[in-house]
Formats: structure tokens, C-alpha cells, sequence
């Protein structure tokens, strides 16, 4: 698991996670998990222009967007993630609250 990641964002559909909508839910979650609130600038940056450079720990980047895709149910997502080791590369789908496609990291 990785604690610096490279991410990519990438809409199955037309219809965009925003923002300004998530934020309040998503510094609640941050508070409550002991992550910074800067975490919000890479979210942002991320969905602003479609990738982003994240200093947390891989599953907390899957938590984060899992709550976005509750949150936000219509948005159809995928995230494709890249961190320090050589294989560490995954890809991850996002529906409903619900991870739909799930691809490495490869050991």
C-alpha cells in the first residue's frame, strides 16, 4: 500500500461528481478518520483536471470516493491509481456507492 499516488479520474457518462456538493460530507469524513483537511485540495485538483497527486495512503482514496459515489449516485467513475512501487497500479470503478470494477494493485 502506497502513501504517495498518482491518480487519474476518468466519467463513464456525462454526468460529473461536484465538488462544491461533496465537500462539507467530505471534511466530515476526514475529521472523523484523523486525515488533514488539505486532502480536499488533491479531490479537487482531481476533479478539476482529471488527475491528481495524493499524500495518503491508498485505501483512504478508495474510502474518500466511495463516499463521493454514495453521495453522488448518478456519476459513473473510474479511478486509475499508480503509487511508489513498480506494480502497485489498480484501477477501480465507481457506481452508486458501490465499487463495480476492481483491478490490482499486483503483488
Amino acid at each position: 500500500m502506497s502513501y504517495y499516488n498518482w491518480v487519474n479520474l476518468q466519467y463513464m457518462d456525462d454526468i460529473q461528481l461536484n465538488f462544491d456538493s461533496l465537500k462539507e460530507a467530505l471534511m466530515t469524513h476526514l475529521d472523523e478518520n484523523g486525515i488533514h483537511h488539505a486532502v480536499l485540495d488533491d479531490v479537487a485538483k482531481l476533479l478539476a483536471d482529471s488527475e491528481a497527486t495524493f499524500t495518503l495512503y491508498t485505501s483512504m482514496i478508495e474510502e474518500i470516493f466511495l463516499l463521493a459515489s454514495r453521495l453522488q449516485p448518478d456519476s459513473v467513475f473510474g479511478l486509475q491509481g499508480r503509487g511508489e512501487e513498480l506494480r502497485d497500479v489498480r484501477v477501480r470503478e465507481y457506481q452508486s456507492g458501490e465499487i463495480t470494477y476492481s483491478q490490482g494493485p499486483f503483488e
